[in-house]
């Protein structure tokens, strides 16, 4: 597993991986405070199916936060087109395979480039739609504030490896392999123990600014195929967030995986593997590559 560095707008640095993997080129995006190393138990459970790429977003894991301090959606989708060029996939059309927010960054890019992609898989994107009265819904509004109040009260130091792990693996769900690769890739080492890479105040940031992402998404929705994920277990506003962009989407599918939540892919890569291996396994012919993979 290899990765390199790139530029992206507002003078953000990613950092882009490089996953391995056998099969059709998929360009990789995670959720929100979770990056993409922290996904290493379901990658390496589809590895077998695709050659993976992908950054961390802005702010996250080796990447740098914008320079003007600004939390913009459009952002993220710079990021994935930034990764697109470093890797040499961006005239490749790749597939693309994204959760919550990554999803949302994915379909951005899409509407903003058709054709970049041949098809995506999407887990949940993070979508809070206006309602006809310009406002959010009483659920979706309540949900976001929940969100950003609780990104602001997050713990953003700890003393040791062990005090993170045993405050963080029961809120987060988060257990064995998964947990260490989160802590591996979430924290950096400072002179005070281990820090969040993604400061609290800029992951609230970037809550308050789902309904932007939703509005440019309703006033230009890209064409390729989407596959429409989501969990048994998920809070009303995700699934039905799923369902509203479900109906302003041309080409999409639905799925839901029993027995999971929102944070399915993370918290629980063996019930949401198969379904991402089915996906791969039908998404059509492909030149196959061999790469090094961790």
């Amino acid at each position: 597993m290899s990765a390199l560095h790139a530029g992206s707008s507002d003078g953000v640095v990613i950092a882009v991986h490089d996953l391995g993997g056998n099969g059709r080129d998929a360009l990789v995006a995670h959720a929100t405070g979770f990056p993409l190393l922290a996904y290493l138990p379901l990658w390496r459970a589809v590895r077998s199916d695709a050659r993976l790429v992908g950054p961390d977003l802005r702010g996250t894991g080796g990447s740098t936060w914008p320079v003007s301090g600004r939390a913009d959606w459009q952002g993220f989708a710079d990021d994935l087109a930034s990764a697109l060029e470093a890797t040499g996939l961006a005239d490749a059309a790749p597939l693309g395979i994204g959760h919550s927010s990554g999803a949302t960054a994915l379909l951005l890019l899409e509407a903003r480039r058709p054709g970049t992609f041949a098809a995506l898989w999407c887990f949940e994107p993070a979508y809070f739609p206006a309602g006809p009265d310009g406002h959010l819904s009483a659920v979706a509004e309540e949900i976001l504030e929940r969100r950003v109040a609780g990104a602001r009260r997050r713990r953003a130091r700890f003393a040791t490896r062990a005090a993170a792990r045993a405050r963080l693996a029961a809120p987060l769900a988060l257990r064995g392999e998964a947990l260490e690769a989160y802590l591996d890739s979430a924290f950096v080492s400072g002179p005070d123990g281990l820090e969040l890479v993604l400061r609290p105040e800029q992951e609230a940031a970037i809550y308050a600014g789902a309904p932007a992402a939703a509005a440019a998404l309703d006033t230009a929705a890209g064409r390729c195929p989407v596959h429409l994920v989501s969990g048994e277990l998920s809070e009303p506003a995700s699934r039905s967030g799923a369902e509203e962009l479900a109906c302003r989407l041309p080409t999409v599918t639905r799925e839901q995986i029993a027995g999971v939540a929102h944070l399915g892919p993370l918290t629980d890569p063996a019930a949401v593997a198969p379904s991402l291996r089915a996906w791969l396994a039908a998404a059509g012919e492909h030149p196959r590559r061999d790469t090094a993979g961790a």
